[in-house]
């Protein structure tokens, strides 16, 4: 289809100055000429200039009219140009002047429209339309002037038809062409463009393959070929981002994205392969079809295996085409350290130090391969504190505050915060037991038992035994004297040890914990008495019948017993009369001598009392018997010196007596005497002594007795004048001796006549 005449308006302006004083008016053709419009309509002078222009657009001859003076019809402007039959704008002249000529214009259509005739022929084709030349270029018609011709009515009229293009879903398709009738066309060497595609020739309608710039050689009358684009894909996918992060060793996952299209065929795959650097193999991962979407298309794997990786991704279009990419490294340590050593480490009780020696490791899971590597090593104690620390290795020996167990934290970390942590218990001790009260009381001397006590505790490896040793100040000896075992109890434990020994002793507990440490504790000294006081003299008091005060001297000693150790000491030693009455006292000796109110018999009771109040008592029975035995008789007295009576005159020479030795005769109030023990009675003539030996003058007691007693009967015979008197001498067993001087009637008379001198009876 050829192509319309342009509009075509030259502007060379005239400045000759015209008259315009006939209106002309320019009528359009009648194959589309544009009619016109209304002028200025005021006349006065005015310069015209005509151009004719080919405007390819409307494939039109189109008239531009330049004036000197803007005209109102112009809408106040200098130029106006004819661009459709129906602008009806008035020309006022008749006189134009020719800025570009019609001929000009011819030429320019045929030029750009690719018509097959020439200006003359166009020319004659106007005339036969009914256009003249006034002879200036300036083709009039029917007394107004040529402003607009459409090529169409004045091109000849061979078989024609139009070339079109169909870009096929691509763009940028050329301009439709005509083919004239024996005419070879050449095609438009303009080429559509489509994405994802590369052109390959047309197809046109009526078949047959065609290419730009060639030679189209068809005829038909009228009507349309259509060239339709051919494509191929055969451009591989784009891959606008391919990312693999983290490209740094890190504890979570890894992610893998990536963006391709295809506008071609359209996607139809992506293919994602992941190569572990680990185990220097490949693996396919993750595929995502498509079934040939053109739009672009995400995806996104998450990698969640730990390990050094890189990624190839291979996207494929519906064609087959395809495009490989390669990330970058991802480096993904999921693992923690793992920690060696603590098993070396001692962890029952001992009394060396334990030593806590420790290495880790950052291999990924499995295998041998080094992951984000160790950045600590850390030994904390059971409140946190770090007692030792490396990158690799860590090594802690126990100092001694740190007896006992407690429990250690080793900790492992890696570059990426992975940790690990073990513990380990350690049990050291290498010191002996604690002994928080040993007691041994009493402190001073005491009658009782003494009791040791003990508290005693090995909070660590455990209490295993305890000895109790004692030290005595008597024998200056030690010995053991008890024993207990715990069974390593970590627990406090208490027991008491009864001294029932006298004697003053200290003790010595030695502890011993279960790893063989030891501990010795001293306690006080504990004074015990248990032996009585011993009491001395008794023995030496004289306990048979006596006339002489007896005394009762006593001493006491209070040495602990079988030893010559003094226990407490003596508090007292006191000696009582049989009612309780103390007589005589003192600290270690007493001593009393009878007074006579103690006439009698009397036990005496001696108590020595020591520091500790022990008493030891000892019991003495005195016979004091300071009155001499009593004699009765029938004698008369008549001599009583002083009130005493010396002698007796038995007036019937008879001598009757009673003799006893009566407690009644003593006036001590005594409880008992000794009783009579000898009586005999003499006759003594001169310086003669003769005892008369009757069973009713002589008498000897066998056997002490109050109550014993002798009555004496004697007659006196009348040979007997010479006696000088008679005596009788009676005995007691206490050794009191009495002495009676009898007189008999036959020696008085025979002595003296008239009176009796009290010498004789002395």
């Amino acid at each position: 289809m050829m192509n319309k005449f342009m509009k075509i308006i030259a502007g060379a302006v005239c400045s000759l100055a015209l008259l315009l004083s006939v209106s002309t008016v320019a009528y359009a053709d009648d194959i589309g000429a544009g009619g016109t419009g209304e002028g200025d309509g005021s006349g006065g002078s005015n310069v015209y200039t005509f151009s004719y222009l080919y405007d390819a657009g409307s494939d039109s001859i189109q008239l531009r009219v330049d004036t000197k003076y803007p005209l109102k019809s112009f809408g106040n402007s200098t130029t106006h140009t004819y661009t459709s039959p129906s602008d009806n704008i008035t020309l006022y002249t008749q006189y134009p002047q020719l800025g570009s000529s019609l001929d000009g214009a011819i030429s320019s259509m045929i030029s750009q429209g690719g018509y097959n005739f020439t200006v003359a022929e166009v020319k004659s084709k106007l005339n036969d339309l009914g256009y003249y030349d006034k002879g200036n270029g300036v083709w009039k018609y029917s007394g107004g002037y040529l402003t607009y011709i459409s090529a169409t009515k004045i091109r000849p009229e061979p078989k024609k038809h139009t070339v079109a293009y169909n870009a096929n879903g691509g763009t940028g398709s050329p301009g439709n062409q005509t083919k004239i009738e024996n005419v070879t066309l050449t095609l438009s060497s303009k080429k559509p463009t489509r994405t994802g595609y590369s052109f390959q020739y047309w197809t046109a309608s009526i078949g047959g393959t065609y290419y730009p710039s060639g030679s189209y050689t068809h005829d038909q009358d009228g009507g349309t070929v259509t060239m339709y684009a051919n494509w191929k894909d055969d451009i591989a996918p784009n891959c606008s981002s391919f990312t693999a992060v983290p490209n740094y060793w890190s504890a979570g996952n890894g992610t893998v994205s990536f963006t391709a299209r295809d506008q071609g065929t359209g996607l139809a795959s992506v293919k994602l392969q992941r190569y572990s650097d680990v185990s220097k193999s490949w693996s396919d991962i993750k595929t995502w079809s498509y079934n040939g979407t053109t739009d672009a298309q995400s995806g996104s794997y998450t990698e969640t295996s730990e390990g050094v990786f890189y990624y190839k991704i291979t996207i494929k279009d519906k064609a087959g085409n395809t495009t490989t990419k390669t990330s970058n490294y991802i480096y993904l340590d999921h693992s923690n350290p793992v920690i060696h050593g603590t098993e070396n480490t001692v962890t029952s009780w001992t009394k060396t130090a334990p030593v806590i020696s420790v290495t880790a490791t950052d291999y990924l899971s499995g295998t041998t391969y080094n992951g984000s590597g160790l950045k600590t090593l850390v030994i904390k104690n059971s409140s946190g504190s770090v007692m030792a620390s490396g990158v690799n290795s860590a090594s802690y020996t126990l100092s001694d505050a740190y007896q006992g167990t407690y429990t250690w934290t080793i900790v492992a970390t890696d570059n990426v915060g992975h940790t690990s942590s073990k513990t380990v218990t350690t049990r050291f001790d290498k010191t002996g037991p604690e002994c928080s009260s040993l007691v041994a009381v009493p402190n001073n001397w005491s009658a009782g038992n003494g009791t040791v006590s003990f508290t005693a505790r090995d909070q660590w490896s455990g209490l295993a035994s305890a000895v109790l040793q004692r030290y005595s100040y008597v024998t200056g000896t030690w010995s053991n004297v008890a024993s207990w075992t715990f069974g390593n109890t970590t627990s406090y434990v208490s027991r008491t040890y009864t001294e029932t020994s006298e004697g003053v002793f200290y003790y010595k507990l030695v502890l011993t914990d279960a790893l063989g440490n030891t501990s010795s504790h001293t306690s006080a000294t504990i004074y015990l008495d248990h032996s009585n006081p011993v009491i001395y003299g008794v023995e030496n008091t004289v306990t048979d019948w006596t006339n002489v005060a007896p005394t009762i001297s006593v001493s006491s000693t209070d040495y602990l017993t079988g030893t010559t150790y003094n226990g407490s000491g003596l508090k007292s030693i006191v000696i009582k009369d049989d009612a309780g009455v103390t007589v005589a006292s003192g600290i270690a000796s007493a001593s009393y001598t009878l007074e006579k109110k103690y006439e009698g018999k009397h036990t005496w009771t001696i108590v020595a009392t020591d520091n500790v109040n022990h008493t030891t008592t000892k019991t003495v029975t005195t016979k004091y018997d300071c009155t001499p035995p009593g004699i009765d008789g029938t004698e008369i007295t008549f001599v009583k010196p002083d009130g005493v009576t010396v002698s007796g005159y038995c007036q019937d020479n008879i001598i009757e007596q009673h003799i006893d030795d009566e407690i009644s005769r003593s006036s001590n109030g005594a409880n008992l005497s000794s009783g009579v023990k000898s009586v005999i009675l003499y006759r003594v003539t001169g310086s003669n002594r003769e005892v008369i030996r009757t069973d009713r003058t002589q008498k000897t007691f066998a056997a002490s007795d109050t109550h014993s007693y002798f009555d004496m009967y004697y007659e006196i015979t009348s040979d007997e004048k010479t006696v000088s008197y008679y005596e009788i001498i009676v005995t007691d067993f206490a050794g009191n001796r009495v002495k009676k001087k009898l007189t008999s009637q036959y020696s008085l008379l025979s002595w003296f006549h008239t009176s009796i001198d009290r010498s004789t009876y002395e």
